[in-house]
């Protein structure tokens, strides 16, 4: 009887525990007309912060080479962000983020963690303010991961940040 109670209230709290949800694949290509839906690359979507904002905790968006002017925030999503050419050979290829030279070209703002992933990029063309990020700006207990990037041209007005040496 006692080997049936534990089985009962096993399968209870498993019944009760909701289904991981499904982690999705956003696409970019800066190459097409018209934004879509994002789901794949026939609709995709034309601007990486598109992606970024349709995404949700544990998704990935992929982006195709190109040069992406813009300035992005990840705003505090745990999200994978990777260039097309990362993902099917593993190397840093043609998408380029310029942020134009107006401030920071990628921005973790929100308490980003462990859990959100930037890599494969060429970020170039940023400036940052008061010292802070260029090219990649990490504030707020913002600790992503950036693997593979290459940055370029980006600077700080000053190199110190909240924890030290800054600029990237």
């Amino acid at each position: 009887m006692r080997a049936r109670v534990r089985f009962i209230v096993v399968f209870i709290c498993l019944a009760a525990t909701p289904l991981a949800v499904h982690e999705a694949t956003w696409y970019v290509d800066g190459a097409v007309k018209r934004s879509g839906n994002g789901q794949s690359w026939a609709g995709a979507f034309r601007t990486i912060q598109e992606g970024i904002d349709a995404a949700g905790d544990g998704d990935a968006v992929s982006v195709k080479a190109g040069r992406y002017s813009e300035n992005i925030k990840f705003r505090g999503r745990g999200i994978v962000l990777e260039s097309s050419e990362w993902a099917s050979r593993g190397t840093v290829g043609d998408a380029i983020i310029d942020g134009g030279g107006i401030g920071s070209v990628v921005t973790f703002d929100s308490g980003e963690g462990r859990e959100t992933v930037l890599r494969g990029f060429t970020i170039t063309n940023g400036l940052g303010y008061g010292g802070l990020g260029g090219g990649v700006l990490c504030i707020n207990g913002s600790s992503p991961v950036t693997l593979s990037s290459r940055m370029w041209l980006s600077a700080a007005e000053r190199l110190t940040s909240e924890r030290g040496p800054a600029g990237v």
